[in-house]
């Protein structure tokens, strides 16, 4: 569990919460690993902005430069054409469809719904594999730049269905902050 949720639970059950007590590395977790907010922790331990910001500062710093870090390294162009040259240098369409199921659908609500016993294991060898097969076929689409039939594939789905469902909102899933923890992890090690 995260410190900052397991804080507030501690709270919501009546126990009191001592920031002086708080360990300058829970709270740098705090701050940098779990994303919360100066003004969320202060408001949690009911005290002054500038006391948690005091204690902070060295988290604080730490956050700016892996945000810095971070920006430099995901907008760099050659990286990015570096990574779809490897990515796609195999077609390995069997890790990419795997891969994106876990992410846009195994690890979400349906796990909830296959824990509580709502979904057999069998369902969910079916609904995997039919996910798994669906998306290496879309994926197929793309790198064999057959953007026709994708264009097809997208325009006469979204004009029978989900076209009046609830606009999309991207949904990093927390993968950039995993990968902002990997650079501080990987700039951590290399002092």
């Amino acid at each position: 569990m995260y410190k900052f949720k397991e804080l507030h639970a501690q709270k919501n059950e009546g126990q009191a919460l001592i920031f002086s007590d708080l360990s300058e590395e829970d709270l740098k977790d705090i701050v940098v690993h779990e994303g919360v907010k100066i003004a969320e922790i202060a408001e949690l331990f009911n005290i002054d902005i500038q006391m948690v910001e005091k204690k902070a500062q060295f988290a604080i710093e730490v956050d700016k430069f892996l945000n810095k870090q971070y920006e430099r390294f995901m907008s760099n162009k050659k990286f990015n054409a570096f990574a779809k040259k490897q990515l796609f240098k195999d077609q390995d369409i069997n890790m990419i469809s795997k891969a994106l199921t876990h992410f846009a659908f195994r690890n979400g609500p349906v796990e909830g719904m296959h824990a509580d016993g709502k979904l057999s294991e069998e369902d969910m060898k079916i609904l995997n594999k039919f996910m798994v097969n669906r998306l290496a076929y879309v994926f197929e689409l793309i790198l064999n730049d057959r953007w026709g039939m994708f264009d097809y594939l997208v325009k006469s789905i979204d004009r029978w269905y989900g076209h009046d469902w609830d606009k999309a909102e991207p949904d990093s899933g927390s993968m950039d902050q995993l990968l902002k923890t990997e650079l501080e992890v990987a700039l951590t090690k290399e002092d």
